[in-house]
Order: structure tokens, then C-alpha cells, then sequence
């Protein structure tokens, strides 16, 4: 059993990103990021993340939107990208999981 989707959106601080990728350790499907900048100050860094390997993340999507969408925005986002998935979790850019959770 895995996760078929988690998600995230931010406008900067994309190292809170990376740690929260780095905390996952149950199987994902897919991960999200949804960058709202809008002003290409972050899309190289985030960029990079599609190509770090992961022993629990199977792929990897970043989304350069043109401006913020907003939280609500990305989270709508997420369900009408992956309609046919049984459930999302959707998280804010900066926090971390621990350990088994």
C-alpha cells in the first residue's frame, strides 16, 4: 500500500521543501510541488528535485504556476490533477514528518 499523492505549495523557501521530501519514509506514488512565485526566483531549485532519487518516492512533479494561486488554489489543483486517486494528502511546504509516521 502506498500514497497515491502528496502535495505542497510554496512561494519561496524551497529548502523547507527538500526537508520535507527527505522526511517522507512510507511509499508515495507521486509528490507534488506546486510553486506559486510566479517570478522565477526558485524554479531551477525546485526543478533539481524531479531528479533526486528517493527509496520512497516513485515520481516527482513541480508546477511553475504564473502567479499565487494561493493554498486553496494548489489543494483544488491537486484533486483536478489526480481525480482518480482514493484520497490526497495535502501539507503545507514546511513542516516535516517524523520518523514512522
Amino acid at each position: 500500500m502506498s500514497i497515491p499523492v502528496i502535495s505542497t505549495g510554496l512561494i519561496n523557501g524551497p529548502h523547507w521543501v527538500y526537508r520535507l521530501f527527505y522526511s517522507i519514509d512510507y511509499p508515495v506514488d507521486t509528490f507534488v510541488v506546486f510553486n506559486n512565485n510566479g517570478r522565477d526566483q526558485i524554479t531551477e531549485e525546485l526543478d533539481l528535485l524531479t531528479r533526486v532519487p528517493h527509496p520512497f518516492v516513485k515520481r516527482v512533479k513541480v508546477c511553475h504556476m504564473p502567479g499565487n494561486v494561493g493554498c486553496a488554489g494548489y489543494w483544488n489543483l491537486t484533486v483536478k490533477c489526480f481525480p482518480m486517486s482514493p484520497y490526497w494528502v495535502l501539507v503545507n511546504h514546511d513542516i516535516m514528518f517524523t520518523p514512522g509516521f
